[in-house]
């Protein structure tokens, strides 16, 4: 089954439930799949194929996390077009804890350019509250990652505060672990075949502001858990010796 769904995961409080949900339909239709060639070479065709069956059996259970699925906005998912997609609300056993988790894989990474956290959360109402946000440490399937940390609040219908963390990383090919969207706009600039060879963004939503230290416990229970062959796919490189010629030939042109 491919999953399709996001809410807003909660950390000891239930207050408006379906604000991740509206930030990720902003991620997903604020782009639309720009006309790209390279998409069509075999080694990028088998690579998107891969992917796609690994986030197909993406856990429901991660350690002593139950997920569940809720729809997205089906233009929303055809305007960006993902290759695949899981967005699911996990809640802890015995505990009213709710974290949301969102993986989505765009084809052309061109289509994820500005849609990550500082951007989506701000275009729905949310202030950020420190720039740049801060880097954590945690574990992703079986190897150490770094996440950036983003913290926003904002006021709601009645006048209360409202606050919500996210953290994100993106995934691409030859193993490439980004915090920094600068660095992805990097590699777009570098070529259509390098921009074909795609990008996963994964985010984490906790309502309120939970201390960095339980963020991280949380995330890496949750995360270790995703299955080594699903990180292998998504990271897995694709021009192999290949790669640094196309980036000087597109350059050139």
């Amino acid at each position: 089954m491919r999953m399709r769904s996001t809410r807003l995961g909660m950390m000891g409080l239930h207050a408006n439930r379906y604000a991740p949900l509206v930030a990720i339909v902003v991620l997903l239709g604020g782009a639309s799949l720009l006309d790209n060639p390279a998409l069509e070479d075999a080694r990028i065709v088998a690579h998107r194929v891969r992917i796609a069956e690994e986030m197909e059996t993406f856990p429901y259970q991660l350690g002593m996390w139950i997920g569940q699925d809720v729809p997205i906005p089906t233009s929303a998912v055809e305007i960006l077009n993902p290759n695949s997609l899981v967005s699911r609300r996990y809640s802890r056993l015995e505990t009213p804890i709710e974290v949301t988790l969102a993986l989505i894989h765009c084809q052309d990474l061109r289509d994820m350019m500005g849609h990550y956290p500082p951007v989506c959360y701000p275009a729905t109402g949310w202030t950020e509250q420190e720039e740049k946000g801060e880097v954590i440490r945690t574990l992703l399937a079986d190897t150490p990652v770094e996440m950036r940390l983003y913290r926003f609040q904002r006021f709601g219908n009645i006048g209360l505060e409202e606050e919500q963390s996210v953290i994100s990383m993106f995934m691409l090919p030859e193993g490439a672990l980004l915090t920094d969207m600068e660095r992805l706009k990097g590699r777009s600039a570098q070529g259509r075949s390098l921009s074909a060879t795609g990008v996963a963004q994964l985010q984490m939503v906790f309502a309120a502001s939970p201390e960095t230290a339980k963020i991280v416990e949380h995330a890496t229970e949750m995360l270790s858990e995703i299955p080594p062959e699903l990180i292998r796919a998504l990271t897995a490189p694709i021009y192999g010796e290949d790669t640094e010629q196309l980036k000087e030939s597109e350059q050139s042109e």
